[in-house]
């Protein structure tokens, strides 16, 4: 299930855990979702270098750490890139938020609350990234609240 918010996932508060952007060294990926520049400490970026260095991940894959202050109990850094301002694979988000359903539901999770993410300059459409967060969190167990606060979710089609 999803239900989109227009707050920043900083604000949103109540969920089992929050999904953000990231290459894959573990750093936030700001380029497609500014809304998450600074929100991280110190220790949740080392936590996730630590845990990218260990497994080094490829774009797609998840890495679960603590949350530090975000009022959640933990943190899920989907890598969608390698590296910083790389294009961004349609492939690559979708493998992404299937691994991050997975994630959820064997995990237990009732509330998730996960960035949406899209960046035109690095070739993914909103309505594009709209379409792969149709098909894989839609039909979850897990309710999604997709952080939106540009309000770039496209509207429906009129027909």
């Amino acid at each position: 299930m999803i239900q989109i918010i227009q707050e920043p996932i900083k604000d949103f508060e109540g969920a089992d855990v929050c999904c953000l952007p990231a290459d894959a060294s573990g750093l936030p990926a700001i380029e497609v979702c500014p809304d998450i520049e600074g929100l991280l400490s110190r220790k949740v970026k080392s936590e996730a270098k630590e845990s990218c260095n260990e497994l080094q991940p490829v774009s797609g894959d998840i890495i679960a750490t603590g949350a530090g202050a975000l009022d959640t109990g933990l943190l899920v850094h989907m890598v969608v890139h390698q590296q910083p301002g790389e294009l961004i694979r349609h492939s690559n988000l979708a493998r992404a938020l299937e691994t991050v359903v997975d994630f959820c539901e064997t995990e237990g999770f009732e509330d998730a609350g996960i960035t949406f993410i899209t960046n035109e300059t690095l070739g993914l459409t909103a309505l594009d990234a709209a379409a792969l967060y149709n098909v894989y969190l839609e039909a979850s167990t897990v309710r999604f609240f997709v952080a939106d606060p540009d309000q770039l979710w496209p509207e429906a089609p009129t027909v």
